[in-house]
């Protein structure tokens, strides 16, 4: 199953970059938020760790502490990341903050918090090859 969760990160940062370029900015907020949770799905899985059951990235981190403490360095790009939680029954459309959709700037940030995590988690458990997610 790692395979399959760090493929569809892969997806989802290569979708949220596409989708940035064509001005989608809550799109790219959602699959940059997407990205981040299947690499730490990617993390535990490897690990043996159990996810938690609830809809943050807060929460996931904080089982992928478990795995490796480095991982606490990425508290604020997972609270960014989490303002465009899939998992949020109200959201009408995913991606989209209650107050309308994300700017330009909004997405670029929102994306490259998807790039850090990512990355960072690929760094940190890069014996097991997650460093291909990046």
């Amino acid at each position: 199953m790692v395979e399959e969760w760090v493929k569809a990160s892969r997806d989802h940062l290569r979708a949220a970059e596409l989708l940035l370029t064509e001005g989608l900015s809550h799109l790219v907020c959602f699959h940059a938020q997407r990205a981040a949770a299947q690499v730490m799905l990617a993390m535990l899985d490897k690990n043996g760790v159990p996810a938690p059951h609830g809809g943050s990235l807060l929460e996931l981190l904080s089982a992928c502490e478990a795995c490796d403490p480095e991982a606490a360095t990425l508290r604020g790009s997972c609270a960014v990341l989490d303002l465009y939680g899939a998992g949020d029954p109200v959201a009408a459309v995913p991606g989209m903050l209650p107050w309308g959709p994300p700017s330009y700037e909004q997405a670029e940030a929102t994306l490259e918090a998807g790039r850090t995590v990512a990355q960072t988690l690929g760094r940190l458990n890069s014996r097991f090859a997650l460093a291909a997610v990046a």
